[in-house]
């Protein structure tokens, strides 16, 4: 099991291993200041028996003709999606989802809301441009979380 948690304040997603955390285990909506939430993660994280194994810079910067950020929650994992794009690097880092597919998670009211890289001008470890609604990475994210994912299936992102 394996599980994601995008945090806009620090702009980083992280991936951990165990178990996901549920709706009633997410800081966010029971605290209101940031050291506190970052206190109960801690709590959450040593309960539900989780721990971090990777960190890179992440955003949720939307595009006008989006549907607006990304809600914060638990969202569950629907699906993996590659695209054509997959394998043409370095010329794939510059495409809207970069070479390696999109992680996608159930959002209400949404569609296709996920996780990827892309928009980078070629470059391995920044974050490219604006998305539709998803959480951009670097292109040097994608292929760990996806190794990842091929053994300890992602199970929920946690969005604060």
């Amino acid at each position: 099991m394996a599980w994601l948690k995008f945090n806009r304040a620090s702009g980083t997603l992280e991936l951990h291993k165990g178990k996901a955390p549920n709706q009633s285990l997410a800081p966010v909506q029971h605290f209101k200041t940031f050291k506190s939430v970052r206190q109960d993660y801690r709590y959450m994280c040593k309960r539900e028996n989780t721990s971090l194994i990777a960190m890179w810079p992440a955003h949720n910067n939307t595009a006008k003709k989006s549907r607006g950020a990304w809600p914060t929650g638990v969202f569950d994992y629907q699906y993996y999606k590659p695209h054509p794009e997959m394998g043409s690097a370095p010329v794939c880092y510059n495409t809207a989802y970069g070479c390696d597919g999109i992680h996608v998670f159930k959002v209400d009211s949404r569609s296709g809301m996920g996780v990827h890289s892309g928009r980078t001008n070629g470059e391995w470890d920044k974050v490219g441009g604006v998305t539709m609604g998803c959480i951009r990475v670097p292109a040097n994210a994608m292929p760990y979380i996806n190794t990842i994912h091929s053994k300890d299936k992602l199970e929920a992102i946690v969005v604060e």
